[in-house]
């Protein structure tokens, strides 16, 4: 049942319900005083017909005494009662006189002992014994009265003593008159019953004077009675019929105001449950219906701005307003069902080089405003059915529907294309490097998973070989999971010796005598075999197991060298050993290097600690603070890989270090390049000039050793030498080389 259905139904059978309550109470409260008055009128009548009887047989009574007393009466009795052979017709006659006179229904004369003389009833003939027992005991010495029933007649009988004189009795006169009066009753019961369909009501009571079996009856109609309440009746039913039009009029005016509005609510519940937020609640109502509807509206508002910004946030970014990964992937999978055959969907899986460096040294809300930036020109690069969205960080994702392989690398060229022009934030002008992966549909994946994985994959190849774009192939899958395996085995390597170091030598290039080793890590994986150290140090470093590794080496390292002392191998050679930006930021490095020093009984002089540009530049403070102690204690201290990072002559001035080192890529072309002849010759002089030694690595050819010899550089490392060597092969090669040892005061 619906509420105004509700409403009516309840206002309907409340004062139904009341109305019938009423009526009730009305009928019994009308039938309680018609039945009350009948009662007390039936009681009324009772004590007038008693009151009327009790008159009559006064006056009966006090006729049968006067006629007790006449002198031709007393005569005659005289006469029957000395010659009571006498017939007593005279006596007869006249008591059939007196009966007459008083209207008497019979006379009769009585002996002493109660037989009957003469009298004028049919009844009771003379020589009879009255019937009813007791009369004469109670008209002893006086007169005596009673109500009895002869042949159905209802007589008052009156007993009256004949004295002649008094004490003397003669006899009885009995005076009988039809209907006799009585007092009042004993008792009284009063009862109803229906009569010929009418209800009637009954007043029964005894009367005293007779035996018992005597009764008064009186009777009046009950229906009759409330008939003078008939047209109470009709109006009340009236007044009920219009209250009960006029509350339902009310009822139905109060549902439609309440239920109208709440159905429009459930009717807009509904449209909302299925999207639509624009059907609104109009209501004219006031009091909490109006607010209802008006909270419901405002409701309804919130409900649909809160949904506007959760749908644009499931598919937008909020940063830029692209659209985000899911919606990306849903226009994805769109495109590649509406692919026609011979056609092919590219993904273009953009990350930009070093982003996290430049958004810790400016600021997240200036690497934000690059994002900003960098998505507009995007757009702005966006041909007929392409879209672009952002994925997340510094990842933005082009999809490009309609796409031949030979067109892949010219689009790559073309979004490449915003990173030509620098970007300008905070008035800082900065150049931005990306590197793009690129996967094909249907060479390269047939679901919009696998082709955003696949383009992953090509984009990490990419940057792994330093490439702007790098397009996937099948057998980049093997490296990517090969990376995953390694990224999880590291740590375990560490701790079960799979690892192991080599050592590579370093010539003093104006004395041609060895100077020192560089020692290498090598890790040989029980199922992958030789794993190169470009792989897994960055993935040490990643998972942040790097310091772990650089520990293992320092102690590896130090006791190598002290082993090598013990046996007289390796004199006076420096052992060196390459750190990373997490060893640096460790504020314990330099104390375990101290302490590990000291159990192995090496001097500190004769260990080199490595660090690159990039390692310094991460925390130039943190970096200087530890350089600063290993300098204190005697280490020395190399700049490993100069050239290739961002250290300014600033800051490599400010830090301890004692030798530069060139790296390999512009050693290997010394003699082909001369830009790189350029370089290494303005290292040297840079170095020489702020005191410090040069290293080049990479020296393959003794043409280049001589070249850098006449550079003035000062330490040479390369296969020139020796490639990288395990302790026992290098210990033999160290035994046998034509190198020059070197000297113990070194």
């Amino acid at each position: 049942m619906s509420l105004r259905g509700k409403i009516l139904a309840f206002f309907l059978l409340l004062l139904a319900a009341l109305m019938l309550l009423l009526a009730g109470l009305v009928y019994r409260s009308t039938f309680d005083h018609s039945l009350q008055q009948v009662q007390t009128q039936l009681g009324f009548a009772h004590r007038v017909l008693a009151n009327e009887l009790q008159s009559r047989r006064q006056a009966q009574s006090a006729m049968a005494e006067l006629i007790a007393k006449d002198f031709t009466l007393l005569g005659e009795i005289a006469d029957l009662v000395a010659s009571p052979q006498q017939e007593a017709q005279s006596l007869s006659a006249a008591l059939e006189s007196f009966a007459s006179r008083s209207q008497a229904g019979f006379a009769l004369v009585l002996a002493p002992d109660g037989l009957v003389l003469a009298g004028t009833s049919a009844e009771l003939a003379s020589g009879a014994r009255l019937p009813w027992n007791g009369l004469l005991n109670e008209a002893e010495p006086d007169s005596a009265e009673r109500l009895v029933v002869l042949d159905g007649r209802v007589l008052h009988v009156n007993l009256t003593p004949i004295f002649a004189p008094r004490p003397n009795l003669m006899g009885w006169l009995l005076m009988a008159f039809e209907l006799g009066g009585s007092h009042l009753p004993d008792s009284q019961e009063v009862f109803r019953f229906p009569l010929q369909g009418l209800e009637q009501v009954a007043l029964r009571a005894p009367l005293a004077g007779t035996d018992g079996d005597l009764q008064v009856l009186l009777m009046r109609s009950l229906s009759a009675e409330l008939a003078h309440y008939q047209p109470l009746q009709w109006q009340l039913m009236l007044i009920f019929a219009a209250a009960l039009v006029l509350a339902g009029l009310g009822a139905l005016w109060i549902a439609n105001t309440v239920s109208r509005p709440l159905a429009q609510m459930v009717e807009n519940v509904r449209r909302i449950a299925g999207g639509d937020y624009q059907a609104s609640v109009a209501t004219a109502a006031g009091g909490e219906v109006g607010l209802l509807a008006h909270e419901f509206a405002a409701m309804q508002r919130g409900i649909a701005e809160r949904e506007e910004t959760i749908g644009f946030l499931a598919y937008r970014d909020p940063l830029t307003e692209l659209a985000n990964r899911n919606r990306f992937v849903a226009e994805l999978q769109q495109a590649l069902l509406q692919c026609q055959p011979g056609e092919g969907v590219a993904v273009l899986l953009m990350d930009l080089d070093n982003f996290k460096d430049l958004n810790d040294t400016l600021g997240h809300e200036a690497g934000d405003q690059l994002l900003r930036l960098l998505a507009g020109r995007l757009q702005e690069l966006l041909r007929g059915g392409e879209q672009l969205a952002r994925l997340g960080g510094d990842e933005f994702a082009v999809l490009v529907p309609h796409c031949h392989p030979g067109q892949v690398v010219p689009t790559a060229e073309h979004y490449r294309a915003a990173l030509q022009q620098p970007f300008v934030v905070r008035g800082i002008s900065m150049t931005l490097n990306a590197t793009l992966g690129i996967a094909l549909h249907p060479d390269h994946g047939e679901s919009a998973g696998s082709l955003l994985q696949h383009a992953e994959v090509a984009m990490y190849w990419g940057k792994a070989q330093r490439s702007p774009y790098a397009l996937y192939r099948p057998e980049l899958d093997r490296h990517s999971l090969v990376r995953l395996a390694l990224m999880s085995e590291l740590k375990s390597a560490v701790e079960e010796g799979q690892l192991s170091l080599y050592f590579q030598p370093k010539l003093d290039i104006r004395a041609r005598r060895l100077l020192g080793v560089e020692c290498l890590v090598r890790w040989i994986h029980p199922v992958h075999g030789f794993v190169p150290p470009d792989e897994f140090i960055p993935l040490a470093e990643q998972t942040g197991n790097v310091c772990a590794l650089t520990r293992w080496v320092v102690r590896t390292a130090l006791a190598q060298s002290r082993a090598w002392h013990d046996q007289g191998l390796g004199l006076g050679l420096k052992t060196a050993i390459n750190v990373s930006a997490l060893d640096l930021a460790d504020p314990g490095f330099a104390g375990y290097i101290a302490a590990q020093l000291a159990e192995h009984q090496v001097q500190p002089g004769s260990l080199v600690v490595e660090i690159t540009e990039s390692a310094v530049m991460a925390d130039p403070e943190q970096a200087l603070g530890q350089l600063q102690q290993l300098c204190e204690l005697g280490v020395r201290l190399s700049i490993d890989d100069y050239g290739t990072g961002y250290s300014s002559m600033a800051q490599l001035k400010r830090l301890p270090v004692h030798e530069l080192k060139i790296d390999k890529s512009f050693v290997q072309d010394l003699l082909s390049n001369p830009d790189d002849d350029i370089i290494v010759r303005s290292t040297v002089e840079l170095g020489h000039n702020m005191g410090l030694r040069v290293v080049a690595e990479g020296v393959e050819t003794d043409a280049v050793l001589q070249r850098l010899d006449q550079l003035g550089c000062d330490i040479a490392q390369g296969y020139l030498l020796s490639k990288p060597l395990a302790p026992q092969a290098f210990a033999e090669w160290l035994a046998q080389t034509h190198w020059g040892l070197p000297r113990l005061s070194a």
